[in-house]
């Protein structure tokens, strides 16, 4: 007679261990913000990265330059300017960072080899991403440098307006690369860019004494958390994006 085998399966906790290993050693590890910029640099080159966008980059720089020089030399002649400087730099700190994605975006989706792009290795949302790290870079050391220089000489606290400024452009960032992420489709993303933008010049034109009461009532200490906690979420998205599937926006 034959004997009756015994055959042992594996328990559930087992089988999800197992697929979780199976899993972490065979899918590609997602890259951190600096080995992803390590390797895009390396691989690609800053000529190669930019290629094609130097002119767009241009135009957001010297629109940025026109607004900030029109308000300094105008604050002088306008009523209580210590204020209007708090509200000016906490409304338009995404000003440059926002025109700087908008039109590198715009000119990258309507190109012809939009979607040759989001077939390569380094697709578009690589190249994205890569720029939105340095175009924010650029945004925190143009808005700095331009309150330390240009509002040293009035009564105004220097470490607020720059908390101000840097909570107002990773907040900024921080969505607009979660809009990214969310969407499938480029008109979201793009309609968000044009709405903050006109919502910052709302703001500071029409609710001014309102903002500024807000903006007031936080303590310091808690803008820097802020500052802190958005530009973290922010760099660590980064990577997220280039996860995304290529064809969700390659025919958007």
């Amino acid at each position: 007679m034959w004997k009756q085998m015994k055959i042992e399966y594996p328990t559930n906790e087992q089988i999800e261990k197992s697929v979780g290993i199976i899993c972490n050693e065979g899918m590609e590890k997602r890259d951190t913000i600096f080995s992803f910029l390590k390797n895009m640099t390396l691989n690609l080159g800053i000529k190669n990265i930019f290629y094609g966008v130097y002119d767009v980059m241009l135009i957001p720089l010297l629109v940025t330059c026109a607004v900030y020089s029109l308000f300094f030399f105008s604050i002088n002649n306008l009523p209580n300017a210590e204020e209007k400087i708090y509200l000016f730099s906490f409304t338009f700190a995404p000003f440059m960072f926002a025109l700087l994605f908008f039109f590198n975006f715009a000119k990258e989706r309507t190109s012809d080899t939009f979607i040759i792009k989001m077939t390569c290795k380094y697709s578009f949302l690589h190249l994205l991403a890569y720029r939105m790290f340095v175009f924010s870079l650029l945004s925190v050391v143009a808005n700095s440098l331009y309150i330390l220089v240009l509002f040293s000489d009035f009564k105004v606290s220097v470490v607020t307006i720059i908390s101000l400024s840097l909570s107002a452009l990773f907040v900024y960032s921080l969505l607009l690369i979660a809009m990214l992420i969310k969407f499938s489709t480029v008109k979201p993303v793009i309609a968000f860019s044009v709405l903050w933008i006109a919502a910052d010049i709302l703001l500071y034109v029409y609710l001014k004494d309102f903002l500024m009461g807000f903006l007031k009532s936080i303590p310091l200490f808690v803008w820097m958390i802020i500052v802190a906690g958005a530009a973290i979420l922010y760099f660590t998205s980064l990577p997220k994006l280039i996860s995304k599937r290529r064809n969700e926006y390659a025919y958007s």
